[in-house]
């Protein structure tokens, strides 16, 4: 089903009184998400259509907890919602953190900010933590807007595409690498444990494509 998305938001400075748990002024800097006009999509630009409960860990290392918090894939922004009012964030986050529960399954997601190599440039973006290790695995999406062409409709609709690529982090400090789609270059980035890293890939018959096989591999790997 289509959505329509309040979308192309744009920023107002707004005075906000300081809230006992969550100071939002102080977060946000003033900066107020605020609707626009109605543009038509059939796919939303963030992690999680709904807020989730999380925290944030700041550069300077303050940990803010709780908050809601939506992470608009597109921009690279992170959100916060407070008296039904939505903020950016506009104090440098290093690290945050998304709690989604339901009946079943309660999920835990990180996300942190690394520089990444981007045509030749170190670019800032937030990755998500897959596997938090001694050696890392981090996903990085990049979500980019594009029109769906409909000659039988004189409605433009518009859709997000995803361009995901895996990195991996040999310690806290290690320059992530980006890994081939099929994984190929993942192997060598673990050497130092060859022999024993190749026989679990062949035993277990690790796919190196494959994220969930890929976290089994790398926690093998630091039990070493």
């Amino acid at each position: 089903m289509k959505r329509t998305l309040l979308f192309g938001f744009f920023i107002s400075l707004i005075n906000f009184t300081q809230a006992q748990d969550l100071d939002a002024y102080k977060l946000s800097g003033g900066l107020m998400v605020n609707d626009k006009k109605y543009v038509t999509y059939d796919k939303l630009p963030f992690f999680k259509e709904s807020f989730l409960k999380g925290k944030i860990v700041t550069d300077k290392g303050k940990v803010i907890s709780p908050v809601n918090l939506r992470f608009d894939m597109y921009a690279n922004e992170l959100q916060f919602i407070k008296d039904k009012r939505i903020y950016l964030v506009s104090e440098p986050v290093n690290e945050f953190v998304l709690y989604q529960e339901s009946d079943s399954l309660n999920s835990t997601f990180i996300f942190r900010r690394y520089k990444l190599d981007v045509g030749g440039k170190e670019v800032p973006a937030f990755c998500e933590v897959l596997y938090d290790g001694e050696t890392k695995l981090l996903k990085y999406v990049k979500r980019s807007e594009t029109e769906k062409v409909n000659m039988t409709s004189a409605t433009t609709v518009k859709t997000f595409i995803d361009y995901e690529v895996a990195y991996l982090q040999k310690g806290k400090d290690g320059k992530p690498i980006k890994l081939d789609k099929n994984g190929k270059n993942l192997l060598p980035l673990l050497s130092d444990k060859a022999q024993q890293v190749n026989e679990y890939v062949k035993t277990n018959r690790i796919k190196l494509n494959n994220e969930e096989q890929l976290v089994s591999l790398l926690k093998y790997y630091d039990s070493l």
